[in-house]
C-alpha cells in the first residue's frame, strides 16, 4: 500500500500481471466445457474492524489491492483462517469465492499449482484489483465467519454502475 513501494516493484507487478493473463487462456484451452464454475477459498485472520467494513458492503462490491491468492482446499483455508482460534480483536473468515471460468473477467486469475513451492494446495492467483459481489456473510460457529463472494464479470450491472460513476468525475 506503500505508493514508493508499488513503485519500486511496479515491473515485477505488471510481469505477474501479464504472466496470469497467459496463463489463464492457456487453462481456458485445457479446461473440459463442464468445468466452467469454481469454487474457491481463502482462509485468514482478519481483526474486527476490517470485517466489519465487510458486513457492511454485503450486497455491494469490494477490491483487493493486492495479488489474492486462492485455493479449491476448503481444510487448506480452515487452516489459514485459524479455524475460530483467534483472540478477541480478530476473527477467521472463510472466504468463499464463485468464478465463472468461461465469461470475460476484466482481471486475470490462473491456477499455479506448477509454478509454486506449495503443489498440493491447488492455488489459484487473481491479479491486483479483482473486484467481486458480497454475496451472503454467515458465521459458522463462535469466531469463525463464512463470507460468500462471486467474481464479477465485465458486464455485471454493479460493476457498470460503479465504472460509469467512476468515469463521470
Amino acid at each position: 500500500e506503500s505508493v514508493d513501494l508499488t513503485f519500486k516493484l511496479r515491473y515485477f507487478i505488471r510481469d505477474l500481471h501479464n504472466q496470469l493473463a497467459d496463463m489463464q487462456i492457456d487453462c481456458d484451452r485445457l479446461s473440459p466445457h463442464n468445468a466452467f464454475m469454481l469454487t474457491l477459498y481463502r482462509g485468514l485472520r482478519m481483526h474486527l474492524h476490517q470485517f466489519e467494513e465487510i458486513r457492511k458492503n454485503k450486497g455491494n462490491l469490494v477490491s483487493a489491492n493486492s495479488f489474492l491468492s486462492t485455493t479449491s482446499d476448503y481444510v487448506a483455508a480452515c487452516f489459514f483462517a485459524g479455524d475460530g482460534n483467534v483472540d478477541q480483536d480478530h476473527v477467521s473468515v472463510i472466504f468463499e469465492i464463485t468464478v465463472n471460468a468461461k465469461v470475460k473477467h476484466s482481471i486475470p486469475f490462473a491456477k499455479i499449482e506448477y509454478q509454486s513451492i506449495f503443489k498440493d494446495e491447488d492455488e489459484v492467483l487473481f491479479s491486483i484489483g479483482a473486484i467481486f459481489h458480497v454475496d451472503e456473510i454467515a458465521e459458522v460457529r463462535e469466531n469463525l465467519w463464512k463470507v460468500e463472494l462471486t467474481l464479477t464479470q465485465i458486464e455485471d450491472k454493479h460493476w457498470n454502475i460503479l465504472t460509469a460513476h467512476l468515469n463521470s468525475k
